[in-house]
C-alpha cells in the first residue's frame, strides 16, 4: 500500500472547498451578481484539481486491465445506475418525464437527473483511458509526452482563441 502524500490530501481539502463555495451561493432576486459571477469563476479550477488529483493516484496501473476495471468500475457504475434511477424516478413524480424506455436507455450515454452526475461519467472515462494512456505513459519518451502536453495545452486555449479569431463554431 503507497504511503499517504500529505501534499495531495491538502490539494483535496482545497478543492472541496472550491467545489462547496461553488455551489453554496444563495438565490436571491439578482441570481447572476458580481459576487456570484466572481465565485463561480474563482472556484471552477477545483473541479480540474480533483482530475489531477485522480490521474496522479491512478497512473500508473499497476495491476491488469481486467482487474482494474472491475475493481475501479464497480464503485462507479453502481452508484451512477442508483442515482439515475432516483432522479428518473423523481422526474417521473413531478411530470418532466414521459418516455420512459427512451430515458431509461440513454442512462449509458447522457448522465440523468439535469446533468447533475456528469462528474461520474467523466470519472468512468478516465478510468477506462487509465490502463491505455498508463503504458503509454510508461513507453514514451519525456518528448513526446511534452509534445502532447502542449497540444492539450493549446487546445485548452481554444476559448480564448475564440476571443480573438473568428472561429466558426458548430451547433
Amino acid at each position: 500500500m503507497k504511503e499517504r502524500d500529505l501534499q495531495l490530501d491538502l490539494v483535496r481539502v482545497f478543492s472541496c472547498i472550491m467545489i462547496i463555495c461553488m455551489h453554496a451561493p444563495m438565490p436571491t432576486e439578482k441570481a447572476i451578481s458580481y459576487f456570484n459571477l466572481a465565485i463561480c469563476y474563482l472556484t471552477i479550477p477545483g473541479l480540474c484539481l480533483f482530475f489531477i488529483i485522480s490521474g496522479t493516484l491512478l497512473l500508473p496501473v499497476k495491476i491488469d486491465t481486467r482487474t482494474f476495471l472491475k475493481h475501479r468500475l464497480g464503485k462507479v457504475v453502481v452508484p451512477t445506475l442508483f442515482f439515475s434511477v432516483f432522479y428518473i424516478i423523481l422526474n417521473i413524480i413531478i411530470g418532466e418525464q414521459k418516455d420512459i424506455i427512451k430515458i431509461v436507455c440513454s442512462i449509458p450515454f447522457s448522465a440523468q437527473g439535469s446533468g447533475v452526475l456528469w462528474f461520474m461519467y467523466t470519472l468512468t472515462g478516465l478510468y477506462i483511458l487509465a490502463p491505455i494512456l498508463s503504458r503509454w505513459l510508461v513507453n514514451a519518451s519525456q518528448r513526446e509526452i511534452e509534445f502532447y502536453l502542449l497540444l492539450w495545452g493549446i487546445t485548452l486555449c481554444y476559448p480564448l482563441l475564440n476571443l480573438i479569431l473568428d472561429i466558426n463554431e458548430t451547433q
